[in-house]
């Protein structure tokens, strides 16, 4: 639940900081925009409702993980703002996870936020 998700961040998040280690975290993507999802794949049972569900849950999750992230002066990498995981173009044919293009992009968008803290 919500309450545990935000305080293992606090035990994670914390216990790194004490380290004097530079910390970066990676909100998640809205998975129930990936195909997989959509064409019904993956879960022929999951109602719309559900899938409405699961998208607001997401919100929750990266809220949780951006004000921890704050707090502790980490930095974030945003997958919930990409396409990478709703295109075909950076999808693999089983529409959830990407493909070589897709991860190149995965890679820079960690290498991104990596350069700004070596400044």
């Amino acid at each position: 639940d919500l309450e545990n998700y935000g305080r293992n961040l606090d035990m994670i998040l914390g216990r790194l900081t004490q380290t004097g280690a530079r910390v970066i975290i990676a909100q998640l993507d809205d998975q129930s925009l990936r195909p997989v999802v959509t064409r019904g794949e993956a879960f022929p049972d999951i109602s719309k409702d559900e899938v409405t569900m699961m998208s607001a849950q997401v919100k929750r999750y990266n809220g949780v993980i951006a004000e921890k992230a704050a707090g502790y002066g980490a930095r974030v990498v945003n997958f919930f703002d990409t396409l990478i995981f709703t295109s075909p173009s950076t999808l693999a044919d089983d529409g959830n996870h990407p493909n070589a293009t897709g991860y190149d992009l995965v890679a820079s968008l960690w290498f991104d936020v990596l350069k700004g803290m070596l400044g």
